[in-house]
């Protein structure tokens, strides 16, 4: 994918005991990756028409990695592309795993709902205040209990919060306010909030 060239002090995985001063590498490598964008080419020494090889243009890795680690090119170490491009490859999986890690999600009973004849429900969502709050989201049973719903959309209803407390409101003459919904002694459903 990368044409060779030299090699100096860039080394994949080193004996601990030959190295000295060790430090964490502190870069955004998954938005380096992000950047680079996979093209179809030929190698100069193929015949127009053959079949193209799928990769990435070593001049584009090299500008975005010098653009966010001026460190990378010195003049005594030229790292190999592909070597350098596994290490941003591997920090990047580190860095989804944290970001991903660090979503949480909690989830509250909506109670008894009685949705037919009280558009609103509100209650406490127990966070330190709303902007602790990315997304929240709730699923309404029916009083069959055979059909689950997502509680949104303009003929559905839509969900608000503040400091304290979630509200979800019923749309006037929306989809919920019918027979079907107004059923009580029982869990009307589940509010999902995503936390920043």
């Amino acid at each position: 994918m990368f044409p060779f060239f030299l090699l100096s002090k860039l080394s994949l995985m080193p004996s601990d005991s030959l190295l000295k001063n060790v430090e964490d590498w502190v870069v955004d490598a998954t938005s380096v990756l992000r950047d680079i964008y996979p093209v179809m080419f030929n190698w100069l020494t193929e015949p127009d028409g053959t079949d193209k090889t799928l990769g990435y243009l070593q001049s584009e890795f090299e500008f975005l990695v010098g653009a966010r680690d001026p460190a990378y090119i010195t003049e005594d170490k030229i790292p190999h592309p592909k070597d350098t491009f596994l290490l941003y490859l591997q920090k990047s999986n580190l860095e989804i795993d944290v970001r991903v890690a660090s979503v949480e999600e909690t989830e509250i009973a909506i109670g008894e709902w009685n949705l037919k004849d009280n558009a609103s429900m509100i209650f406490p969502h127990g966070q330190v205040d709303k902007d602790a709050i990315k997304r929240v989201r709730a699923v309404v049973r029916n009083d069959d209990d055979d059909e689950l719903c997502d509680f949104c959309g303009d003929k559905a209803g839509y969900i608000c919060w503040d400091d304290t407390d979630i509200r979800l409101e019923r749309s006037g003459k929306g989809f919920f306010d019918k027979n079907e919904f107004d059923g009580t002694g029982f869990d009307r459903g589940t509010v999902y909030i995503i936390l920043a």
